[in-house]
């Protein structure tokens, strides 16, 4: 619930300062840094844990490079041809979220704002709350 506040009160607040297509833009931009993250993490992990689990199905690891090499093509190119600031606050955001991300999943702190957003959301919204570990990572 709160990070689907926070990316709304973002989307509004973009579309009031900049028009939709600056808007989208901005969302390929940064969604083709995580896709450039993923196809890289793809590679990483082929090559640390080989056949230490099970993969469902195979891909040729020409393909991730591929798929890397195009990601950092489609992201460095308006860099290149049409640096603005606009995509120097993508990548503040996109750092601050990171770093959101580490203090509040992997350290796992807690803050009463968030806690009583959530609370809310369950009473009021008509929300079911979340699993203590969606991903069943621990036993």
């Amino acid at each position: 619930m709160p990070a689907l506040v926070c990316s709304c009160l973002i989307a509004v607040f973009q579309v009031i300062v900049f028009d939709i297509r600056t808007l989208i833009h901005i969302l390929s931009f940064a969604s083709w840094i995580f896709y450039g993250g993923s196809f890289l993490s793809l590679i990483i992990l082929r090559f640390r844990v080989l056949d230490k689990v099970r993969r469902p199905f195979k891909v040729w690891l020409i393909v991730p490079i591929i798929c890397l090499l195009m990601s950092i093509y489609i992201v460095l190119t308006p860099l290149i041809v049409n640096p603005s600031l606009q995509y120097l606050y993508v990548s503040i955001f996109l750092v601050i979220g990171s770093i959101v991300y580490v203090c509040f999943v992997q350290f796992q702190v807690k803050l009463e704002a968030v806690e009583k957003l959530n609370q809310f959301a369950i009473d009021k919204l008509g929300l079911s709350p979340t699993e203590r570990d969606p991903l069943h990572l621990v036993n």
